[in-house]
C-alpha cells in the first residue's frame, strides 16, 4: 500500500490517503459521526453515483476509515464552459444529497468512472453534516467566482434554472452576490456562515449548520 497524502498536525487531523492498487484507503477524524450514520452516508453516495464507490467503512476509535473505488484521472481545462459544467455537476450532486452537501467545487476533486465525472472528496457527506440551501448556493457561486468573478450573474442564473422547484431553490440572491463582491479580493476567506445568516426556516437570524 502506497502513501499518497498525510497530515498529522493542524485542524481536522490526523488524515491520510493510501493507494492499494484498485482501491483508495482514507483515514480522517470522525467528528461526531457514528457507525450507523457512516453506513447511511456511504450507502447514500453509492446509490447516487450508481456503483460501489465505497467498498468498506468503519468508525474506529476517533477515526473514520473508508475504502473507495480507484477512479481514472481526468484533465479538465479551466474555461467558461467547463466552469458552467462543473457548477451544474455540483448542483446535481447537492439536489440529490440534500440536506447533506458538497461545495468544494474544485476541478481537482473530479475523476472519471465509465467516462462519467465522479467526485472523489465526500468528506462532508461522510460526516453527515446538514447544510442550508443558502449556504450551498453561496459556496458554489463563490467557488465559480474564484475562477472568473466577472460572470457572477451567469453563474447565479444557471443555479436558479437548475434548482427551481427543488429544496435548493432560494430567494436571497442579492445578499449572496453582495457578500461575494464585497470580498472579491479574498474569496478564500469567505466562510459559509456569512451565507447562513440570511436564512432560517423559523424566521429568526440564528446561524445553523
Amino acid at each position: 500500500m502506497r502513501l499518497i497524502k498525510e497530515e498529522l498536525s493542524g485542524p481536522n487531523t490526523p488524515r491520510s490517503v493510501w493507494d492499494d492498487g484498485n482501491t483508495i484507503y482514507k483515514i480522517m477524524p470522525r467528528s461526531e459521526q457514528t457507525s450507523s450514520g457512516l453506513a447511511e452516508m456511504c450507502n447514500k453516495v453509492n446509490d447516487f453515483v450508481g456503483f460501489r464507490f465505497f467498498h468498506d467503512w468503519i468508525v474506529e476509535y476517533n477515526l473514520i476509515k473508508v475504502t473507495m473505488q480507484k477512479l481514472r484521472p481526468v484533465e479538465i481545462p479551466i474555461n467558461h464552459d467547463n466552469i458552467i459544467k462543473c457548477l451544474e455537476f455540483f448542483i446535481g450532486i447537492n439536489t440529490k444529497l440534500y440536506p447533506q452537501a458538497m461545495t468544494d467545487m474544485s476541478f481537482q476533486n473530479i475523476m472519471s468512472w465509465n467516462n462519467d465525472w465522479v467526485l472523489i472528496d465526500w468528506d462532508d457527506v461522510l460526516h453527515g453534516n446538514n447544510q442550508l440551501p443558502e449556504y450551498i448556493a453561496g459556496e458554489l457561486i463563490k467557488e465559480c467566482c474564484k475562477y472568473d468573478i466577472d460572470n457572477i450573474d451567469t453563474y447565479i442564473n444557471v443555479y436558479k434554472n437548475n434548482t427551481a422547484g427543488t429544496d435548493l431553490e432560494i430567494k436571497v440572491w442579492e445578499d449572496i452576490k453582495n457578500i461575494i463582491l464585497e470580498n472579491k479580493d479574498n474569496l478564500n476567506g469567505v466562510q459559509g456562515l456569512k451565507f447562513h445568516k440570511y436564512y432560517n426556516k423559523k424566521g429568526n437570524d440564528e446561524s445553523t449548520s
